[in-house]
């Protein structure tokens, strides 16, 4: 006769290595119907200190309009040697969506303009405006950024561009333990690998619409 734990011994790897088959068969779905113009998936990765960050070497769409991401983090189609020339000012520019150029293509943004008149006012010197805003964040997100790559970067000049609600939404950013690290580092892996990602996101915030029984759209 068989035991409830042997019963379980027996039903329990049977029944993960059912999820995971399921699991592998949708992902594979999506990807062969992905549309290659969406570009890779992942545009935004999970940060233990800083909540999100953008992905490296990222290339796709974000808010309707094409973006990439390079190396550094960077909204920039250019890649960039950390060393700098004897002429070289190095810009660095943070913010939120209103600095990145939410809708708005990369020759749109305005750190990009700035650099461009630069150029046109010293052409002798190389100047380098990097765009390193995260849509979201706020000035407490954006000094944790600044701590973590100033001393890389070694910009000559720091620009913060703000809107209001960057300083009204603000909350403390915390170091994080242990544990919180390391769950950051496997939710960035699943955000970037997994294309299904976007999928299970949509089903379950439609649950959750649908389980909450609100009428307001109604209204």
């Amino acid at each position: 006769m068989r035991t409830p734990g042997k019963i379980a011994f027996i039903t329990l790897p049977a029944f993960a290595a059912a999820a995971l088959a399921l699991v592998v068969a949708v992902e594979a779905w999506v990807r062969l119907s992905w549309d290659p113009h969406r570009g890779t998936p992942g545009f935004f990765l999970t940060d233990a200190v800083r909540g999100q960050r953008l992905a490296a070497n990222y290339t796709g769409w974000f808010a309707g309009v094409p973006v990439h991401i390079n190396s550094l983090e960077l909204r920039d189609p250019r890649e960039y040697p950390l060393p700098k020339r004897s002429n070289t000012v190095r810009i660095l520019v943070l913010g939120d969506s209103v600095t990145f150029g939410h809708g708005s293509v990369y020759e749109t943004t305005y750190p990009y303009l700035l650099e461009q008149r630069l150029k046109r006012w010293r052409p002798d010197v190389d100047w380098q405006v990097w765009n390193a805003a995260v849509p979201g964040y706020n000035t407490s997100q954006e000094l944790a950024h600044l701590l973590e790559v100033g001393d890389r970067f070694h910009p000559d000049l720091v620009v913060v561009g703000f809107f209001e609600n960057d300083l009204i939404d603000n909350h403390p950013v915390r170091r994080p333990g242990h544990v919180h690290s390391i769950a950051a580092r496997v939710l960035s892996a699943a955000r970037r690998h997994l294309y299904s990602l976007e999928l299970y996101k949509k089903m379950y915030l439609t649950a959750r619409w649908r389980l909450s029984g609100s009428n307001e759209y109604r209204r």
